[in-house]
């Protein structure tokens, strides 16, 4: 069976247009699909005339010429009139995708539950010491409280919600993120193995990481996905993206129970000396200048989440299948991450239009580095 996003690109059998999906068991557009459902319930109570001999072209430019031969297509090509619900039989299927949609986020927090239980930080006292040694549970308490103190504050106090509304534009949508990466640099700083590189390797650490960062970040401060997001998604990226997208916010969610982890894989992630990204500017091939020193970094987190969640979990066993979902996650999102840069490579408009920070997330050659230096050095934003 075709997948929706495939579906998306095909015709509609009634009019030739792009196809959304199945609608009263034919493949059809939107309008099509509109027009069936408020004009079939009208047969025996309304006369549909054709104006001329009753064989019209029903296409795409032409289809509003003719309701009576566009309904007659629309029955030749198999919509089934029984299939439109009515007002009482919608609500019961409005009640029922509520009641799955719920019995399926309660699963998906059972699963996580199972395998690493949820907790307030200050109870990390508890956890097995064999496992975590005092100075482990120091460094996770800061870890936490770091990130609160810069990253959820903000976060509380001004971006409540993101997006705040319906973006219709790239370049508007990334410039809202733009006051919150500010803030995410500003907790990076934080870190002591951060902030002892040198400032070209700050640059390459946050550049190279940016999509992944952003879907990680944004699980920790504004977890679920709500209307405007999709709304914007599907507005700036498109249908095939937006699936995609929206497709990682949901594999991250069983991550999103604990309070810890994700904070760690943020760190974890950002301290990646490789490029990954999908972008047109000749630095592809650069890495970071001390490639030792990030990774000996990311080795402290990765041992560190791994005794962590060890503490948290019956077996190694379980800590191995934790990681093994990890790192499928994290390779899921970085074949995301380079279908998004691909698409934005292409929009030189709105790259053009994005505030300094995230136009510097994508350099021209000739361009220097002052944009991105100036806000790595600002002390408060």
């Amino acid at each position: 069976m075709k997948s929706s996003t495939i579906r998306a690109l095909d015709p509609c059998l009634v009019c030739g247009d792009k196809a959304i999906g199945f609608n009263f068991g034919v493949l059809s557009c939107m309008a099509c699909k509109a027009f069936f459902r408020r004009n079939a319930v009208k047969l025996g109570t309304y006369d549909f005339i054709c104006p001329k001999d009753g064989d019209c072209s029903i296409t795409h430019t032409y289809r509003r010429l003719c309701n009576c031969c566009r309904l007659a297509k629309c029955f030749r090509v198999g919509m089934q009139k029984d299939l439109i619900l009515t007002e009482a039989a919608k609500e019961a299927r409005r009640q029922t995708v509520a009641q799955n949609r719920q019995k399926r986020e309660q699963e998906t927090k059972t699963k996580c539950l199972d395998l690493i239980s949820t907790s307030k930080i200050e109870h990390l006292s508890y956890y097995q010491s064999s496992y975590l040694s005092q100075s482990d549970q120091i460094l996770l308490e800061n870890i936490y409280n770091a990130y609160e103190s810069t990253c959820m504050v903000v976060k509380n106090s001004q971006h409540p919600d993101f997006p705040s509304r319906k973006h219709t534009q790239l370049f508007e949508y990334l410039n809202e993120y733009s006051s919150i990466h500010k803030v995410l640099i500003e907790y990076f700083k934080i870190i002591p193995e951060f902030n002892s590189l040198c400032m070209y390797d700050k640059i390459c650490l946050i550049r190279n990481q940016f999509g992944v960062i952003i879907n990680i970040n944004e699980a920790i401060i504004h977890p679920g996905i709500t209307t405007n997001l999709v709304v914007s998604l599907s507005n700036v990226y498109g249908v095939h993206i937006t699936n995609r997208l929206l497709k990682s916010i949901e594999r991250i969610i069983p991550f999103t129970h604990d309070p810890i982890v994700l904070k760690l894989l943020l760190i974890i992630v950002t301290f990646c000396s490789g490029n990954y990204r999908n972008r047109g500017d000749n630095d592809m091939d650069q890495i970071c200048n001390d490639t030792l020193s990030v990774f000996f970094a990311q080795n402290i987190y990765v041992e560190l989440l791994w005794k962590y969640v060890l503490s948290r979990s019956s077996t190694e066993f379980d800590v191995v299948k934790f990681f093994d979902k990890l790192v499928q996650f994290l390779l899921y999102l970085l074949d995301v991450h380079l279908l998004v840069d691909g698409y934005i490579n292409n929009q030189i408009h709105d790259i053009e239009q994005m505030a300094p920070l995230m136009q510097s997330m994508w350099p021209k050659p000739t361009n220097d580095e002052s944009n991105f230096m100036n806000d790595m050095d600002t002390e408060q934003y």
